[in-house]
């Protein structure tokens, strides 16, 4: 992965972290690739893995406002 990114290959980048099935690491790839030096890091929005990543980790965030908004609140 560390040499895909050395080239400048992201998206074989991301495919790396798809297939080891790390959805949380290659969300935040994607958010690297889209806030740090946008030009040069450009991520196809339209690629599979990216769509596939970005809807798990937005399924990711709802459910965890999900379970945060409807669990009593803990005082120990």
């Amino acid at each position: 992965m560390i040499l895909y990114v050395a080239v400048g290959a992201f998206e074989e980048a991301l495919a790396v972290f798809r297939k080891a099935e790390r959805a949380e690491t290659a969300a935040i790839f994607i958010m690297a690739c889209r806030e740090t030096l946008a030009d040069s890091w450009s991520i196809d929005p339209k690629n599979e893995d990216v769509m596939v990543v970005t809807e798990s980790y937005a399924l990711y965030q709802r459910k965890l406002v999900h379970l945060c908004m409807d669990s009593p609140p803990s005082f120990h």
